[in-house]
């Protein structure tokens, strides 16, 4: 509920998110997750347990609408339902509603508890339970708003409650967290020592005479490193699949279908008083005073006011993430989910006024109201054309399904001779796709379908071949995949990748003979510069780089990091090995940590590496307490999903 808040703060610009799930104008999508309030269950059934704990439907559902709010919020319009469905969001819900009753599990077995006094402080904290004044908005107010948002006080405060138990576990968690000064120190010089460097690299490809490998030592690397190439378990067969897409335009959704489902969901097109504004953010820090972000504002303001568009200028000016591409444009907001300053403006304004500049934690805005409408509900006309497209996407969903399983059947019924024969089933049929995969792995993707986990993981489940999976859902549809050979884990015989293991060992001696060139070009005593003339090879320079991630132009390269973070100005480093080869570097910039600074911001870093502490600590504990308690899903809800609970890292309660 709040968590999500709580959680990606940071993701969220300056926007404020107070509580998730309130004032949504506009969710209804269905994600192809078996989810949405007409289908998948009662709101009371149970989707997984944890232990003894369950996870119920409503659960799962509210999970997955605020990670629609959060992702909307995001990206805006450019988040649309096939984004939401690569990112597989009711996966991300089942599994975040299980990760909450696991962490509960865990702060009951500690005892801990919230009280009553706890809960209604906390209530009482929320701004949007607050009027402008500061005071609570009652009793009658209170219940109206969240029944808006779908809760009864009596759930809402269930909610806000565990909510506070996951919070006391963190705290709880945190107070046994030590973090030494020496850790402390080192965490803060990675993040302020920087370098930039002047390199040359040298190709491993300038020496083609140590790709020669003879017959004898490519025997003999083989022999010692044979783990390496050892190949997993491999399945082969062939799939079909039935794409929503092909058969989206054989669906027909009459106005009255469209007209029910209003009238279903209506609760869903509510909305409060909300405002619909624009604006332009310049920030207040170490490079810009008040003052000077005050003075660019005004420049701003004169160039709207004498005619240049709002959303030109906000994209020369603002300096908030994708301001160019959306030209400063919020969207509809209600009343709660601004910080209040922000809130406070744009909700006194008229539409087209100009507002500002207002101040807040994020630095100086100038606001432009362009709506403001009332409390109420969207009209039907309004949604019509987009729930026709949901109801149309969700029915070919539905169709694929259904000739999907019939495929399945088929196969079951009259088990092919070969994969070529399923192939065959579906040749010339509208809507069909089908192919022979090849030998395929338990990560590998599949011949002309691409990565598709769960129908992989589905195909790893079978205990046997001559066998089909069960329809799957996948990004173009749902699918049947049928096994026809199992190929047991094996160290394959040499000949079988002989040019992946030549490979191997040609790169390694070819890099071995940059490395050393470079070694006795440093130790010539001549300079970068003449090195590189003498290999004609250019010298590049690298953009500024820390002591943590990789290097512009270069990439992931550890060594070099850390030795460029010890050298001084001037000097040479290297050689290392590196992707093309060899390189060699001199220090042409560094940054060096300072310590008084350090010693303002000692404790602020000490937390930060502690949170960092907590953070592994509760992925460690949560994977334990998985692993203790058990988690079981819904097989029904899975397959409405398109997963499999083996992907999840549990089981299931029933086929």
């Amino acid at each position: 509920m709040l968590k999500v808040f709580r959680e990606n703060i940071k993701y969220l610009s300056w926007i404020l998110w107070v509580v998730i799930g309130l004032f949504v104008l506009f969710v209804f999508v269905d994600f192809g997750g078996g989810l949405a309030k007409n289908q998948g269950g009662a709101a009371d059934a149970v989707a997984a347990t944890v232990g003894s704990r369950e996870v119920k439907i409503e659960d799962v559902r509210r999970e997955l609408q605020q990670l629609d709010n959060l992702y909307r919020q995001l990206y805006g319009e450019q988040f649309t339902q096939e984004m939401a469905q690569q990112m597989r969001l009711p996966q991300q819900a089942l599994e975040r509603a299980v990760t909450q009753q696991i962490l509960l599990a865990e702060a009951e077995r500690l005892g801990l508890e919230v009280s009553d006094a706890e809960v209604r402080e906390r209530v009482l904290e929320e701004a949007v339970f607050k009027t402008p004044e500061g005071k609570f908005v009652g009793q009658e107010e209170y219940v109206r708003i969240l029944s808006q948002a779908g809760y009864t006080p009596t759930s809402f405060e269930a909610s806000m409650r565990q909510d506070l138990l996951r919070q006391k576990l963190q705290d709880a968690l945190r107070a046994g967290i030590w973090v030494s000064d020496a850790e402390v120190e080192k965490s803060y010089r990675e993040q302020v020592e920087k370098a930039k460097i002047r390199y040359l690299q040298l190709s491993r490809a300038r020496f083609p005479e140590a790709a020669e490998v003879p017959p004898a030592d490519l025997q003999a690397y083989f022999q010692a490193h044979q783990e390496e190439f050892k190949l997993p378990e491999q399945r082969e067969g062939a799939y079909v699949l039935v794409e929503t897409d092909a058969l989206r335009s054989t669906v027909q959704v009459p106005d009255a279908d469209l007209q029910k489902e209003y009238e279903t969901q209506q609760q869903s097109f509510t909305h409060p008083e909300q405002m619909q504004a624009r604006h332009i953010l310049v920030r207040i820090d170490a490079k810009t005073t008040e003052a000077a972000a005050q003075a660019k504002l005004a420049a701003a303001r004169t160039r709207i006011e004498a005619g240049a568009d709002f959303g030109v200028v906000a994209g020369e000016v603002s300096e908030e993430p994708g301001a160019k591409e959306r030209g400063g444009d919020l969207g509809w907001f209600g009343r709660g989910q601004m910080v209040k300053e922000f809130e406070d403006a744009a909700f006194g304004a008229q539409p087209g006024q100009l507002v500002g500049p207002v101040k807040t934690q994020f630095g100086l805005h100038l606001i432009q109201v362009t709506g403001r409408r009332a409390e109420g509900v969207t009209p039907f006309e309004e949604v019509k054309e987009q729930l026709r497209l949901r109801l149309a996407f969700t029915r070919a969903g539905d169709l694929a399904k259904t000739k999907a399983a019939e495929i399945a059947a088929q196969l079951e019924k009259t088990p092919p001779k070969a994969a070529e024969d399923v192939v065959k089933l579906v040749t010339g049929k509208p809507g069909f796709t089908s192919s022979v995969t090849g030998r395929f792995g338990p990560q590998d993707p599949l011949s002309g379908l691409g990565p598709a986990p769960a129908l992989t993981a589905a195909a790893f489940a079978l205990d046997k071949a001559g066998k089909a999976t069960q329809p799957v859902q996948v990004q173009r549809g749902w699918a049947v995949l049928w096994v026809s050979a199992i190929q047991a884990p094996r160290v394959p015989p040499l000949s079988e990748v002989e040019g992946k293991v030549r490979s191997v060992v040609a790169s390694q001696r070819m890099q071995e003979k940059a490395l050393e060139r470079l070694k006795q070009a440093r130790a010539s005593g001549a300079g970068l510069d003449q090195i590189a003339a003498e290999l004609r090879v250019p010298v590049v320079e690298s953009p500024e780089f820390g002591a943590q991630g990789g290097v512009p132009g270069i990439g992931v390269n550890p060594e070099l990091v850390a030795e460029a973070m010890k050298l001084q100005v001037g000097q040479l480093g290297g050689p290392v090995a590196d992707a093309q080869g060899a390189l060699l570097f001199e220090v042409k910039e560094r940054k060096a940590w300072d310590p008084i600074q350090f010693a303002g911001v000692r404790e602020q870093t000490r937390a930060g590496v502690q949170n960092e502490k907590l953070n592994q600590l509760l992925a460690a504990l949560l994977a334990q307490r998985r692993r203790e308690l058990g988690v079981k899903y819904d097989q029904q809800l899975l397959d409405s999903m398109g997963i499999t609970a083996e992907q999840l890292g549990g089981s299931t309660s029933k086929g």
